[in-house]
């Protein structure tokens, strides 16, 4: 498993995993959030929840800063 692509914990430590992902000038990826199991579906959807809330927000300001730059 590459832990550098591997988007696992809380949203500041995704979005920093996706900084670099951005840094590197990588577009068009392709996210799948699964449970295998593991979790129960509430604490999934929470995850979802502050992916959309707080990763996303953060990661399109990233791009907007690379494009200016």
């Amino acid at each position: 498993m590459n832990l550098d692509l591997t988007l696992i914990g809380c949203p500041e430590t995704v979005i920093g995993k996706m900084r670099r992902i951005v840094d590197t000038g990588w577009s068009n990826l392709m996210l799948r959030m699964s449970r295998g199991g593991a979790m129960d579906r509430k604490h999934v959807f929470h995850s979802m929840e502050m992916f959309a809330k707080q990763v996303i927000p953060a990661v399109q300001a990233l791009e907007q800063q690379r494009r200016s730059a």
